[in-house]
């Protein structure tokens, strides 16, 4: 949609309501997983397939836990925390002494990041009131925190996703993820499903080959000074994201007089049009 008459012509007017589609990198950092059920696994799994590092913090103790979670813990995958043996105060109980070891927890582990709650699901253990403390928790501490079924105690929510493998069977740097903003969970795994057969299967292979192009386009050594010296080359540069490009527009041949930075944008600029 175009802005009306006397706004800025040819530039599109927010329509709200979508997401803000995100791909972090959280090496190193910790999705902390409140639950250790089956649900709760496949966060994990998600969290440890982007090399974070993951903790289950869930009541009753490891033999409480699904079977993946317990096998995952065995292996040293992921890390398990009783949540009834933190300390808590010594006057509260229930549910207002697990909030208060869990605020011990964060204030102790600054390095979590994100914060997934696994068991409010229509037949989990935890109420609503009990979510709502632990959202408010994580709040307070700035940490992004996603709560199953409960869409207005999310900071962010889980996409439809898959991971292409190559000819080897070996995961690629390719994912793709679908979100319907809340409007049907199932229908966006369906979305994904048709998306992905309708791609090559090599397509994460070509992934990998053209990332191996770039680092090569890229190999030589630029002055910091002379780097994007100008919109243009910025804009080249620029992530996978919505923004129009050119990726046609001819690229300029070989001059003997061409900087380093010069020389590097007019292979990266070649990478792109393949």
């Amino acid at each position: 949609m175009i802005d009306s008459p006397g706004s800025a012509v040819g530039y599109p007017s927010p329509q709200g309501g979508a997401s803000l589609v995100l791909a972090f990198r959280l090496q190193s950092n910790i999705i902390l997983v409140l639950g250790s059920g089956p649900l709760a696994a496949s966060r994990a799994f998600s969290a440890l397939d982007a090399d974070s590092k993951v903790v289950i913090l869930a009541t009753g103790g490891l033999a409480s836990a699904c079977e993946e979670v317990r096998w995952r813990v065995e292996h040293g995958q992921l890390t398990f925390v009783d949540w009834d043996t933190l300390p808590g105060s010594s006057t509260s109980s229930g549910d207002d002494k697990l909030v208060e070891a869990l605020e011990s927890y964060l204030k102790d582990t600054p390095e979590v990041r994100l914060v997934c709650m696994t068991d409010t699901l229509i037949s989990g253990r935890r109420n609503r009131v009990f979510a709502e403390k632990v959202y408010r928790t994580c709040r307070a501490r700035n940490i992004p925190i996603n709560t199953t079924d409960m869409p207005d105690l999310c900071d962010f929510t889980f996409m439809s996703t898959h991971r292409f493998e190559d000819a080897s069977g070996n995961a690629t740097p390719l994912q793709i993820g679908v979100t319907t903003n809340g409007q049907g969970c199932r229908l966006a795994g369906r979305i994904r499903r048709d998306i992905v057969s309708r791609l090559p299967k090599d397509v994460g292979g070509a992934v990998q080959r053209v990332g191996r192009m770039r680092v090569l386009a890229k190999s030589r050594e630029v002055k910091e000074e002379e780097r994007y010296s100008d919109e243009e080359d910025e804009v080249d540069e620029l992530e996978e994201n919505n923004r129009v490009s050119t990726p046609n527009r001819p690229v300029p041949s070989r001059s003997i007089s061409e900087t380093e930075s010069e020389s590097s944008k007019r292979r990266i600029r070649w990478v792109a049009q393949v």
